[in-house]
């Protein structure tokens, strides 16, 4: 997906959104939604191609806007877009719970190959904590047995320990402190990369410094 160029605007006064951005981001989203649907294995999976399609275009927006948004005005920006985003993230949500396996989770072979990873990814951005502690359920067992990426894994049990006010173990969500990007609260830090390349991820350094975090 092409990268969207926003310039940087600054509310106009106290309290008013950064429209220009806005604008940008509702433009991004109504592209995405106007693109043919390829041809695909199930009707599950085209809607998911189309869900995930609308929801990186929002974050794709939302990243450049706040990349281009000066520091000191960084806060509103980040609230004025992130009121756009948060509807697409809970409208996935409710999708994916009434088409969700009574039990598991998505089958490659059953619902088509690229259900599983768009499903997660819905998942990993939903605004839903419930809902990520019942997927993180689901596929666990998968994990174990070698049936999904470490990554996909490690992801969403980071996401859901610091949900649930622990500290994450494999350093896969990010924070801005002191203007910089750093992992959020890890358990046992010392080990991390150890804990880490068990998954087969990237050292903790490397994985920061690929990540587009805007601080």
């Amino acid at each position: 997906m092409a990268a969207v160029t926003i310039a940087a605007a600054a509310p106009s006064a106290a309290g008013e959104a950064p429209l220009p951005l806005v604008a940008a981001l509702r433009e991004a989203v109504a592209a995405a939604r106007a693109r043919p649907v390829p041809v695909l294995a199930s009707a599950l999976e085209r809607e998911l191609w189309r869900r995930t399609a609308v929801d990186r275009a929002a974050r794709e927006a939302l990243l450049a806007g706040l990349a281009a948004t000066p520091a000191d005005t960084r806060d509103a920006v980040s609230a004025a877009l992130w009121a756009e985003v948060r509807p697409i993230d809970r409208d996935n949500s409710d999708y994916l719970r009434s088409v969700m396996p009574a039990r598991g989770w998505f089958s490659a072979r059953e619902h088509g190959r690229f259900v599983p990873g768009w499903a997660w990814l819905i998942v990993q951005h939903s605004r839903d904590p419930a809902l990520r502690r019942e997927v993180l359920a689901r596929i666990e067992p998968l994990w174990m047995r070698g049936e999904i990426p470490g990554s996909r894994y490690a992801l969403l049990h980071d996401r859901v320990a610091l949900e649930g006010g622990r500290p994450q173990r494999y350093g896969m969500q990010i924070v801005c402190r002191d203007g910089r990007a750093v992992p959020a609260a890890v358990e046992n830090p010392a080990g991390l990369d150890r804990r880490r390349a068990a998954l087969g991820l990237d050292p903790i350094g490397a994985y920061i410094a690929e990540a587009r975090m805007v601080c």
